[in-house]
């Protein structure tokens, strides 16, 4: 697994700690700068525990909130790292690092979908149902069909979590992309299109 695709898979899993964030004190930009120092640091556990790091879990793992890779991870040599990465910034403890982390990650959907109503359209009853129908009439194996309506169930989680974004966190995030594209790693054309 190349190094940004193994990072964003081990920072999604950590986003989704909590099934909504919550909502604490205001986000700002000491917080969101002491999050891109932790997701760099957080790097070079990719290294040095490349079975952790390459944990399969993807978005459908994380419906019961995030508990089952938590266990997982906790059970792992690399959670004491994580911890300390958590506490050398300035947070409380890894729940309070990434149920942050998750905040920015809702409002910045939030604000996506906002941007982009087509996105929203995607998640509406009559589209899930169209895929639902699409995938059982696919003729791909039985497991194939499970996974993808797993991860579809996930992402609807998601997006519902999303809508619940606070107005002040979403506010943060469109006023501060620049600095939220640090942390998401934005590629510079979406970072354009958001100006």
């Amino acid at each position: 697994m190349n190094s940004i695709l193994c990072r964003n898979a081990f920072l999604v899993g950590f986003m989704l700690l909590s099934s909504i964030a919550s909502a604490g004190s205001a986000l700002d930009e000491s917080t969101v700068k002491r999050l891109i120092a932790a997701s760099s640091q957080l790097e070079t556990l990719e290294d040095k525990y490349p079975d952790v790091m390459d944990a399969d879990f993807g978005l459908d793992s994380f419906s019961d909130g995030g508990k089952a890779f938590v266990a997982h991870l906790a059970s792992t040599p690399a959670y004491g790292g994580v911890k300390s990465i958590a506490k050398e910034n300035g947070f409380k403890s890894v729940e309070d690092m990434f149920s942050t982390l998750f905040r920015v990650f809702l409002a910045k959907m939030a604000v996506e979908v906002e941007r982009h109503p087509e996105m929203a359209a995607m998640w509406e009853g009559a589209n899930v149902e169209k895929f639902r129908a699409q995938m059982a009439g696919s003729g791909m194996p039985e497991e194939v069909v499970a996974q993808q309506m797993k991860q579809m169930e996930a992402m609807l989680k998601l997006a519902d979590s999303a809508k619940k974004a606070p107005e002040a966190d979403k506010a943060f995030v469109r006023n501060n992309s620049k600095l939220i594209s640090q942390l998401t790693k934005d590629s510079e054309e979406d970072e354009d299109a958001e100006e």
